[in-house]
């Protein structure tokens, strides 16, 4: 009567040990799966960490290029800005030596215009002359030299 008592207790503790066994199994399963999952994880963060390095690097690289096409941009500005200044210059300069030409310009075409009406009216006074002139011979008044 001993031994099945025995026997039967063993095979509870048998039993017992099986399921502790086997919860111990599905524990290590889930634990080795999170493991899995995590080193997963990880390899993904990995990758994703290489491919937002190589963007920074070529943000970077952008940025630098956009600063040198900047720094060329404000020197030919400046450049352009200096030599507009110089022009700006030469036409202030241009127009104060039209200021001061105009009176003389004006004086110059007045005095042409006033040879001009001189040289009509002498042409005038020369032709009435040669009209009497030639009258005055064919009178016999005038003597040829």
């Amino acid at each position: 009567m001993f031994l099945g008592k025995g026997e039967g207790n063993i095979e509870k503790d048998l039993e017992k040990t099986k399921m502790k066994v086997k919860d111990t199994e599905l524990k290590v399963k889930n634990v080795l799966q999170e493991k899995t999952e995590l080193e997963e994880e990880y390899k993904r963060m990995e990758v994703y960490a290489f491919e937002m390095e190589t963007k920074i690097a070529s943000l970077e690289d952008q940025l630098s290029a956009v600063c040198w096409e900047k720094e060329d941009i404000l020197s030919r500005s400046e450049c352009l800005a200096s030599k507009l200044e110089v022009l700006s210059g030469k036409l202030n300069t241009s127009n104060s030596k039209q200021k001061a030409f105009a009176p003389l310009l004006f004086s110059f075409y007045f005095s042409f215009h006033y040879i001009r009406v001189s040289e009509q009216l002498l042409d005038s006074l020369l032709e009435t002359k040669e009209v009497k002139a030639y009258g005055l011979q064919g009178r016999g008044l005038l003597f040829k030299p």
